[in-house]
């Protein structure tokens, strides 16, 4: 009976190191700058988003070693340093080889087939945050270089375009479908499709590439909208004052430069929260040629004149509290508050869209005004 459970058991384990030796391995080559001497290196690896392990090794003559059998299904990172010190990481894959490793300010990977085209992709990378750092040096040093900003837009177009064909050339890996689902929101929704159109069934059943891929198109649709209210004079609308007054939008066309419209409502948060600021451009442009007409969507009238009295807004406030307001937001495309149209003088639409409020308003203000 003995020697049968122990032939049973040697039976296992020839069986598991069968499959064990099956596996392909992955061995990592690390090299990596002095500072990190004596200091540990981590390695995780992750499974399902979640982490699946922790490796560490310690950089010995700037070298670092680890091994193990090769997992594909994710990207897994490598980290050395700790705060407050110094701190580098690179993603990798995991995938049989030997692989090769280089832990400085700017990292490298290389040696197996995935990694030396992630390297690739990173090093088209720099490229593109190189040349933007010299342009936002530039514009520190307040001086103009229109040769370099022609070459740095250039190099936008040229930096997508790149990113497109990578993916599609690397859809059918593993490499290439991680980075596909963690930037679904980074390319247009025409490029997603492009993509999309050559990818396996894996990607292509994916209920979360799925349901980006729908609202990416009525994101694009909604764009296609705007793209096509921009240029064109705004429909007019009729108002109440906070004094029982009538106003027509047109009412205000012809007597500013710009004319500011803020979408904004009683009850909401965000909508408050953002009026400290436009008091502030209220104050710097008003007496350049900005108007400023703040229309409320309240449905009721009392809230809309009480919170207009507790803000103590200085330019004009609108509201049709009796009225629907579908027609307001169709014709300017509010699907939320606030929101802000840009009207020229005479009431064409110059810009329009719900993020254009803090810094992102200021910029804009000093672009129309700095011409």
């Amino acid at each position: 009976m003995i020697m049968r459970t122990i032939a049973g058991v040697i039976i296992i384990l020839l069986l598991l190191t069968e499959n064990l030796s099956g596996q392909q391995m992955y061995k990592i080559e690390g090299k990596s700058s002095a500072e990190f001497e004596g200091r540990q290196v981590m390695l995780f690896t992750f499974k399902d988003k979640k982490i699946n392990s922790v490796d560490t090794a310690i950089v010995t003559n700037q070298t670092f070693h680890f091994e193990g059998y090769s997992l594909t299904d994710q990207l897994s990172i490598l980290t050395a340093g700790n705060h407050p010190d110094k701190v580098t990481s690179l993603e990798l894959m995991l995938e049989p080889g030997n692989i090769s490793v280089f832990l400085d300010d700017f990292c490298r990977i290389g040696g197996t087939p995935l990694n030396d085209e992630y390297q690739s992709y990173f090093d088209q990378l720099k490229k593109y945050q190189d040349l933007k750092q010299k342009v936002e040096a530039t514009v520190l040093a307040e001086r103009s270089d229109p040769e370099l900003e022609k070459e740095f837009e250039a190099m936008k177009v040229d930096r997508l375009t790149y990113y497109v064909k990578f993916l599609k050339k690397n859809i059918r890996n593993n490499l290439g479908k991680e980075l596909f689902k963690r930037n679904l929101w980074g390319i247009s929704g025409e490029e997603l499709l492009d993509v999309y159109s050559v990818a396996d069934e894996q990607i292509q059943s994916d209920p979360e590439v799925l349901a980006v891929i729908e609202g990416r198109k009525k994101e694009d649709e909604k764009n296609k909208k705007r793209n096509q209210l921009l240029g064109t004079v705004s429909k007019d609308f009729l108002f109440y004052t906070p004094s029982g007054e009538m106003k027509k939008l047109s009412d205000y066309f012809g007597k500013s430069k710009y004319i500011l419209l803020d979408f904004w409502a009683s009850w909401c948060g965000p909508c408050i929260a953002e009026i400290p600021n436009i008091k502030e451009i209220y104050n710097e442009y008003n007496s350049k040629g900005l108007e400023i007409i703040s229309i409320s969507l309240d449905d009721n009238k009392n809230p809309w004149l009480n919170a207009v009295k507790r803000l103590n807004m200085p330019w004009p406030q609108l509201c049709n509290y009796n009225e629907d307001k579908s027609i307001i937001k169709t014709s300017f495309l509010i699907v939320g508050v606030p929101y802000i149209v840009i009207l020229s003088s005479d009431g064409e639409i110059l810009l329009l869209g719900g993020e254009f409020r803090g810094e992102i308003l200021r910029s804009i203000m000093r672009q129309l005004f700095n011409k």
